[in-house]
């Protein structure tokens, strides 16, 4: 190496080690500055972090007892709202104390009542005891007087029918054609002509005549009801009646019934609606007594004993009918 540039390195490397000496002196001197300052701080605030808490204490002293004092008025108020609950609930458990009271009277005077319902009950259940023996006992007694009075009801319809039998209505019959002739008299002489009876018919025996006044007793018509002496001759005057229908005499259309009960009648009525079809093919022909539906059919009289039997025997006939053709 030559020797100008080594006397050069050397010269930088001595200039290196001032420059890092003088640094670090720099840094001692700076830093001996700071622990000075620092002393000289503490010195100084000593006293006043001495003095801080005595007034530090002083200040939460009075605060804790402002606190205090606020806690104590709050507990106050509370107690007092609570002693004002406290009469209400007072107030209450009287109130409750007395409708208990009242319960328990209620009760007492529940249980006197039902009491006195039991003894009732008993002496109910006693007279029911006795009123079922006695029931018990008239059972048969009164079994045998229902059939007794079934009885004498079927004889006495039976008696009142067969009064009945030899009386015939004329509906419609003119007023005062007689004139001063007895009425039974004048129609022995005028019914056989009138309805038309066959010569060889015995002359009618009538036992009375005589009409009846009922709430159309203005009307010139009036129903008049004859009694023969046989109920053959009714039987007679009413078939020829029948067979002549319509009858007209002086101006009326004069009708024969025979005189029958309200119960035959009302069985009677029950075939109305049978009748008014066995009337419609010409195949009705009255009633058998009582209540027996005649019917012709096939050149021979049938006899229905109900409705029912009637109608089934025309939904027959019908059957019959569509099958032969």
């Amino acid at each position: 190496m030559p020797l100008k540039t080594r006397e050069k390195d050397h010269q930088n490397t001595t200039a290196l080690e001032a420059s890092v000496a003088k640094k670090n002196a720099i840094q001692r001197v700076t830093r001996s500055t700071k622990e000075d300052m620092l002393g000289e701080a503490n010195e100084q605030e000593l006293p006043a972090a001495n003095l801080a808490p005595s007034v530090a204490s002083g200040s939460s002293s009075a605060s804790g007892m402002d606190q205090l004092l606020a806690e104590i008025r709050e507990v106050a108020k509370k107690v007092s709202a609570m002693d004002n609950r406290l009469d209400s609930i007072d107030g209450s458990l009287i109130d409750i104390k007395s409708s208990v009271a009242f319960v328990e009277n209620s009760i007492a005077t529940l249980g006197e009542q039902v009491s006195h319902l039991e003894t009732r009950a008993d002496e109910a259940e006693s007279r029911i005891s006795t009123v079922e023996d006695s029931v018990n006992m008239y059972g048969p007694k009164l079994n045998t007087l229902e059939k007794s009075v079934e009885f004498l009801r079927q004889k006495m319809d039976s008696l009142e029918n067969e009064q009945r039998r030899k009386n015939l209505k004329i509906v419609n019959f003119p007023d005062k054609v007689e004139k001063e002739v007895p009425l039974s008299i004048f129609l022995q002489s005028l019914l056989p002509g009138l309805v038309g009876l066959s010569p060889d018919c015995l002359p009618l025996d009538i036992e009375y005549a005589r009409r009846r006044h009922g709430p159309d007793a203005d009307k010139p018509g009036k129903t008049v009801l004859v009694r023969f002496s046989r109920t053959s001759q009714r039987d007679a005057v009413i078939r020829a009646a029948m067979n002549k229908i319509p009858i007209k005499y002086e101006g009326f259309n004069v009708r024969f019934y025979p005189d029958l009960p309200a119960d035959i009648l009302r069985r009677r009525r029950e075939f109305d609606s049978v009748k008014k079809v066995m009337s419609n093919h010409n195949m009705y022909r009255g009633f058998a007594y009582p209540a027996r539906l005649r019917c012709l059919h096939g050149g021979h009289i049938r006899l229905f004993e109900t409705p029912g039997a009637a109608v089934d025997f025309l939904q027959s006939i019908k059957i019959e009918e569509t099958t032969s053709k």
